[in-house]
């Protein structure tokens, strides 16, 4: 018999490190980064939240970087007592569509999801939130689909009224103006299961949805699970993962 042999792994290595010189007063959460082709080289798009010291409330920022991750602009979002990014993607037209939560103070929903398109000039092209009453929703992930210059948002709905708190991720269609098409919850286990958590959205070859998330299984142990969906967000298939008892 031969003898096979096996390439050594080859192990990334650090290009370079940038660091970026901000308020000493403020601390922030980047969750997102979007490359995109811009004029002979890349440029990158950086959101997620941030916050004054001390202050108790939270802004959306957005940084626009070159190709050598230099600072070429900065762009603060504040809409209500915290607002906050986790995802970001190139829209049909070229500009960049963030997702999240905002927060009114002193108002139900205390969070509502959040969607901003931005140009790359970080101008605003609009704003919009969903809410339902007596629910939190907070998107984590989002997706262009590109059949109908849309896109698709997967999180969380969760009451938020007191007493038993249930959970389910949530997947939400919009149109190209940020309006809202249809909305579909889904919970991946039963029993005593009260948390479901979306945290990555794709849309596939034929249209239709991929969700990968959390599921607080029947047995008390955390699971991951992941949905296939049709054109219309309606399940086709949940497959999930963890053995009983871990």
């Amino acid at each position: 018999t031969g003898v096979q042999t096996c390439a050594l792994p080859i192990y990334a290595q650090t290009a370079f490190t940038q660091t970026y010189n901000y308020a000493s007063a403020h601390y922030y959460q980047p969750n997102a980064i979007v490359e995109i082709p811009y004029a002979s080289s890349p440029h990158f798009f950086i959101t997620g939240q941030t916050d004054t010291l001390g202050a108790g409330a939270s802004n959306v920022f957005i940084y626009h970087l070159d190709s050598s991750m230099d600072t070429l602009k900065t762009k603060i979002f504040n809409y209500n007592a915290d607002d906050c990014t986790y995802s970001m993607h190139q829209t049909y037209d070229g500009d960049l569509l963030a997702s999240g939560f905002t927060t009114t103070a002193g108002k139900s929903p205390q969070k509502e999801g959040l969607y901003l398109k931005v140009d790359t000039s970080l101008a605003q092209v609009w704003q919009k939130s969903l809410s339902f009453t007596g629910y939190d929703v907070v998107f984590y992930s989002s997706a262009p689909t590109p059949n109908d210059s849309g896109a698709i948002f997967a999180g969380y709905k969760q009451t938020n009224t007191g007493g038993a708190v249930i959970c389910s991720a949530l997947l939400v269609k919009t149109d190209k103006l940020g309006d809202t098409l249809w909305c579909k919850t889904f919970r991946a286990d039963s029993g005593t299961n009260s948390t479901n958590i979306a945290y990555s959205v794709i849309q596939t070859a034929d249209n239709g949805f991929l969700l990968s998330g959390s599921a607080l299984g029947s047995d008390g142990y955390p699971k991951a699970f992941i949905i296939r969906t049709d054109i219309n967000g309606d399940t086709l298939w949940t497959m999930k993962y963890g053995d009983n008892g871990t």
